[in-house]
C-alpha cells in the first residue's frame, strides 16, 4: 500500500522532473509539479522512504 503511494513519485523522475523532484505538488489531482525543478531535500525524503519501505519488506520475509 505504501509502496504505491510513491509510483507518482516514480512516473515523474521519467517524466517532468528528467530525474530529480520537483520542490512541490498541487494537493489536489493531477497533482502537478510547482516550485523549482528540481529540489534536493525532496530527492532525499522520497529517498528515504522508498529505503524505509524497502528495508521492512526484506526484514518481513
Amino acid at each position: 500500500m505504501a509502496m504505491s503511494r510513491l509510483e507518482p513519485i516514480r512516473e515523474h523522475l521519467f517524466d517532468a522532473g528528467l530525474g530529480t523532484v520537483s520542490e512541490i505538488f498541487d494537493a489536489d489531482p493531477p497533482h502537478k509539479p510547482r516550485g523549482a525543478p528540481s529540489q534536493a531535500w525532496s530527492v532525499a525524503c522520497v529517498l528515504e522512504a522508498w529505503w524505509r519501505l524497502e528495508r521492512e519488506r526484506r526484514n518481513s520475509v
